[in-house]
């Protein structure tokens, strides 16, 4: 997913799901709704967790980046 739609669409779509399905465990009404709202909050951080190491090692301290 990261190479066909980008890296900074990606990591903005992993950020508003991570926001969106966190907020809605908060107020999940039974317990296996929360638990499985908490699976994909988890698979949300890690694809978010991806995106933002790929940036940050191919880019430098200045803001120039490699890939681009």
């Amino acid at each position: 997913m990261l190479c066909r739609i980008g890296r900074k669409k990606t990591m903005l779509i992993a950020m508003l799901l991570l926001g969106t399905i966190g907020l809605g465990t908060a107020f999940a009404p039974e317990y296996y709704t929360f638990i499985g709202l908490r699976y994909v909050v988890a698979a949300a951080a890690t694809g978010l967790y991806m995106c933002c190491f790929v940036i940050g090692t191919v880019c430098d301290t200045h803001g120039q980046c490699f890939c681009y």
